[in-house]
């Protein structure tokens, strides 16, 4: 017998109002047992008549032939087992419906039913059902055990009542959870319940907001160990050939397994050692290592004028970094692609083109290998946690007489050198064997799971990797203040006159120095740089001394032409500050977007701007020096008179180059702090 078309949704203020007695109602009912079907009459009763009270307030169901009241799922879980109890309560109006007094439900060939049972409740009476209701008809290894249970001459009104105990004799690793049902349900709870030792993270996946709720019943090491999940009003299941997928549609929960506690740190961790994992990539680098075959003819042509093994991975890296288009990793048309493709594409995600550099070299057989590293602008690793996900940049290491690093995640480390931000830090190397040394462990650890649990497997698992020497750290070398980025912009001027010269000297690891080493005319780099210094400032003629040597100095000298400074007014000389500073500090960073931000600005950094003074004015009072500290930078502006001019310089060192979000807040005060003084006006008082 077909049903009808559930009706539209009832008002939200009346279902938020229901919602505020789920919890407590049903907490209640359940204070005899988390099985409904070992409960009392009286138990029983109490349970109907709440859910037939929700019913009520939900009139769209008023016309259905069956509905759900209650459906509940409890996960009682130890650290090897876990205990699934399962409850469904089921109101009839016509009998002649099949899927109301015909249930059934899976479970797997560990699975072992501990316990079975159903009621009836015809008015006040509660009948309970003999075994011969229930029919188990056992699995294969391609289909699981299946329990069916039949309500015999149901009657109009009748309410039934089913509840089933499995035991599971393996770890809970977390799961879908099915909320909606072949039949409309009234309410849908889940609990989950553990020992204290494992954690489990709930998330919910097409909740209305209005329609589900969660309480905290009990916690343990800050982190909810018995918690109840409650949604309302849950329409039936979809069917048909072209309904969607269940999760895809409907309301839905996944439980992830977040870890166990661990007593070295002393917090839930999901591996206890970094072997473990490391051993999670070895499918990643075995289909890597796959696509070296079908890439060679490309990587042969790229390399094809050279003969060194540097020389291939140089010619390589200057392939990608010139031909490849870098996409976000959320552009879906960059997702899902083999490495093939990305490359025929001309397009990649930033971790992709790592990998196109790995298995490019790798397919002439150079001695590369693939590393993980962490930047230290951002809080230290913690080692304690293995989670690779914490790693920012994903390096491929040649060896060699002397190892060189290109870093494909970071556009602007040159070819063969670390960054400043990686240098000393310590970083975790992937074995190119990594899925042969893996897969025999994992079939034992799969085995041993089997026969004894979880938990024994994953002892003897660690036992392998740390004999196998997986996930051993690796310190990159270098010095991060080794070749510091510094940069002296010089300008001088004179009153009343648009002609200003300007020297710009850098060194160290910058843009800046590369951009001023390219083959750009002078002119044109001047320009460059004066666009973003300065919104109104033109070059004129300019030289530039330029040097093929890292951390050997660039220099360029020129005329520019700007808006005059101002003549002094009485006894007061005022000089705008735009005049003085340019363009705001952190340009391009917007403190009200609270979002984090990536400075590509030169580390160190030195303005010295002069202004020749009429012998009147060369003993005139001075603003006061400003300093602002932050973690994330430290400011400085100093005036003096010297040589008959006034001297205003000010240094900014960028301690990091990347804000987190949860800095903002405190960084904006510090940089608006900056930008005001900036703004401003300089007054010089005779």
């Amino acid at each position: 017998m077909p049903r009808p078309v559930a009706h539209p949704r009832i008002a939200t203020a009346v279902l938020v109002a229901a919602m505020m007695a789920i919890t407590v109602a049903a907490h209640a009912a359940e204070a005899q047992s988390w099985t409904i079907a070992r409960r009392n009459p009286e138990g029983i009763r109490t349970l109907v008549q709440a859910q037939r009270d929700r019913l009520a307030t939900l009139p769209h169901l008023a016309g259905e032939p069956a509905v759900i009241l209650q459906r509940s799922d409890t996960w009682d879980v130890y650290d090897t087992w876990y205990r699934i109890i399962r409850n469904e309560v089921i109101l009839v109006t016509d009998p002649r419906l099949d899927e109301a007094s015909r249930r059934q439900f899976q479970y797997g060939e560990e699975t072992k039913l501990e316990f079975k049972g159903a009621w009836i409740l015809r008015g006040e009476e509660v009948l309970r059902l003999k075994d011969s209701a229930w029919t188990i008809v056992k699995g294969d290894g391609s289909m699981p055990d299946k329990a069916i249970i039949a309500f015999p001459d149901v009657k109009a009104g009748d309410v039934l009542g089913w509840s089933v105990e499995l035991k599971v004799p393996e770890t809970y690793l977390g799961d879908r959870v099915a909320v909606a049902s072949n039949l409309p349900l009234v309410l849908f709870r889940a609990r989950f319940k553990t020992n204290g030792n494992l954690a489990y993270k709930v998330i919910g996946e097409n909740m209305p907001e209005d329609k589900w709720s969660t309480k905290i019943n009990d916690v343990a090491r800050d982190f909810p160990i018995d918690y109840v999940v409650s949604v309302l009003d849950v329409a039936p299941q979809a069917t048909g050939p072209y309904a969607p997928r269940a999760y895809e549609a409907e309301p839905g929960l996944f439980v992830a397994y977040r870890g166990f506690w661990s007593d070295n740190p002393r917090r839930w961790v999901r591996n206890a050692t970094w072997g473990e994992e490391i051993a999670d990539a070895a499918g990643y680098i075995e289909y890597l290592e796959e696509q070296c075959a079908e890439l060679r003819p490309e990587a042969q042509r790229i390399t094809a004028h050279e003969v060194s093994a540097v020389g291939r991975a140089l010619a390589i890296n200057r392939f990608l970094r010139d031909e490849m288009v870098v996409a976000d990793d959320s552009e879906i048309r960059s997702r899902d692609r083999s490495l093939k493709a990305s490359l025929a594409a001309r397009q990649a995600t930033q971790n992709t083109v790592a990998n196109l550099m790995y298995v490019l070299c790798r397919s002439l057989g150079l001695d590369a290998h693939l590393v993980l590293a962490r930047s230290r602008y951002l809080k230290p690793l913690d080692q304690h946690d293995p989670n690779l996900r914490f790693m920012t940049h994903l390096l491929v290491r040649l060896r060699g007489e002397t190892d060189l690093y290109f870093d494909p995640t970071n556009g602007n480390s040159p070819p063969g050198e670390l960054s400043p931000d990686l240098r000393g830090t310590d970083a975790m190397e992937i074995p190119n064997n990594l899925h042969t040394v893996v897969k025999p462990m994992f079939d034992r650890f799969f085995k041993t799971s089997k026969e004894s649990g979880y938990f024994e497997a994953r002892k003897e698992w660690i036992r392998q990797l740390k004999e196998a020497n997986i996930g051993q750290w690796l310190p990159l070398p270098g010095d991060p203040d080794e070749v510091l980025a510094t940069m002296v912009e010089e300008i001088s001027c004179e009153p009343e006159s648009a002609s200003v010269q300007l020297k710009l000297t850098t060194t160290g690891f910058s843009e800046r120095q590369f951009d001023l080493n390219r083959a750009e005319p002078p002119a044109v780099l001047l320009q460059q740089y004066l666009d973003g210094r300065f919104a109104e400032m033109h070059a004129d003629t300019a030289a530039v001394e330029r040097s093929p040597e890292r951390g050997a100095p660039a220099h360029l000298v020129g005329t520019a032409t700007a808006t005059s400074v101002p003549p002094p007014s009485g006894n007061d000389w005022l000089i705008p500050g735009a005049r003085v500073f340019g363009r705001d500090f952190l340009l391009g960073w917007d403190p009200q977007a609270n979002e984090p931000y990536i400075s590509r600005q030169v580390r160190e950094r030195r303005f010295v701007w002069r202004l020749a003074l009429p012998v009147d004015w060369q003993t005139a009072t001075l603003p006061e020096d400003v300093t602002v500290s932050h973690p994330a930078f430290d400011y400085r502006c100093q005036m003096r008179v010297s040589g008959g001019a006034l001297v205003v310089e000010r240094t900014v060192r960028l301690n990091r180059v990347l804000f987190r979000r949860d800095e903002v807040a405190e960084l904006a005060a510090a940089v608006e702090k900056v930008r005001g003084f900036e703004r401003g006006v300089l007054v010089l008082s005779r």
